[in-house]
């Protein structure tokens, strides 16, 4: 997925969402219709008790997130104050998906209400995430390993694409 940093665009994590429901409908169903809510952050959306992405056929799928030009958060979403505040706080959101952390709104809801464990699997972490860039922008994600350190665990360089070469037999 693309995102869309512009002023007007939807909050990132709704970008997200929307995108996940839309690809997620040609490939399966979720087992909990209905479980998701407006505003909760991705890790909630993702964390859902017993909602699971599910086949035709039943087996469990993977959803996988593949931020594609990833690198656009430090170029495009840096514009002015407003944009670097989302740009942040949707880092801050996605770094909450990749450690596989509840977010501290929700941990600060736990406080008060404690009944609200029953609704999400804190150890699931069924769920794959890609962040695509340009080599050039490495060192600008380096730069989130405080935040994120499991972006510098998996790592896999690809090098300019070039047409295709015939292999002799």
């Amino acid at each position: 997925m693309r995102i869309d940093y512009g002023a007007e665009s939807p909050p990132r994590p709704t970008q997200i969402k929307q995108a996940i429901y839309r690809e997620t409908l040609a490939s399966g169903t979720w087992t909990q219709t209905g479980a998701a809510v407006e505003g909760e952050s991705l890790w909630e959306f993702l964390h859902h008790r017993d909602d699971l992405l599910r086949d035709a056929d039943g087996r469990t799928l993977t959803p996988l997130l593949i931020f594609d030009q990833f690198e656009e958060i430090f170029t495009l979403a840096q514009g002015n104050d407003a944009g670097r505040r989302r740009a942040a706080e949707f880092i801050d959101e996605l770094a909450d998906l990749v450690e596989n952390r509840p977010p501290k709104a929700l941990e600060s809801r736990l406080e008060h209400d404690d009944t609200i464990v029953e609704r999400f699997d804190f150890a699931r972490c069924d769920y794959r995430v890609l962040i695509a860039l340009r080599e050039d922008y490495l060192a600008h994600l380096e730069s989130l390993k405080a935040l994120m350190p499991s972006i510098t665990q998996n790592r896999m360089r690809l090098a300019r694409m070039t047409a295709s070469r015939r292999s002799t037999p």
